[in-house]
């Protein structure tokens, strides 16, 4: 019985030491997940500006190049 006392220690531990895990990486993920969510707004609004630009430069080319 004497030797099964490191095991049970061992195992009281990584229950304590998992419960700490769980609180201290929910507001970790939701911290992570609101940086990816902000960098994928900026990436769509640049994506969106430069397509904006290319078809403003679009239209002017063509409409210079209508009326020559």
């Amino acid at each position: 019985m004497r030797a099964l006392a490191p095991v049970a220690l061992t195992g009281l531990v990584t229950l304590i030491l998992l419960e700490i895990l769980k609180i201290v990486m929910a507001p970790v993920v939701a911290w992570l997940l609101g940086i990816l969510a902000l960098g994928l707004k900026i990436a769509l609004g640049v994506i969106g500006l430069g397509v904006a630009a290319y078809f403003i430069r679009r239209y002017y080319r063509s409409r210079h190049e209508a009326q020559a």
